[in-house]
């Protein structure tokens, strides 16, 4: 997940902000990629279609998928593109060290 947050010398992103206040070549790709996909006003998977980063061989995906004809073709897109998240608020959200309180009662269910 890619947070952005507005500081004083520019834009940082996590800790790939470089010791001059300039982002790295990974940072700016991601922020020039939010900023895309977030002009467009359509998920990644539908215009925009650029490749999140996994260790997921597509190809074969898109080729067995066809092999079995299935009719979830789209779950390749999504793989290869990334899940909308329908977070549609104008607040940045913010990291938060406090477990939700259904992670510690049911702690042996999420293990």
């Amino acid at each position: 997940m890619l947070v952005v947050n507005a500081v004083s010398v520019g834009l940082e992103v996590g800790s790939r902000i470089l010791a001059d206040g300039l982002l790295s070549e990974q940072a700016r790709f991601w922020v020039d990629a939010h900023r895309q996909v977030r002009e467009s006003f359509v998920p990644n998977y539908k215009f925009c279609r650029i490749p999140v980063r996994s260790g997921l061989v597509i190809p074969r995906w898109r080729y067995w998928l066809a092999c079995i004809d299935s009719p979830d073709s789209d779950l390749v897109d999504l793989l290869e593109f990334g899940w909308p998240l329908g977070y549609t608020s104008d607040q940045v959200p913010v990291s938060c060290n406090k477990n939700h309180s259904g992670a510690l009662t049911f702690d042996e269910a999420t293990d």
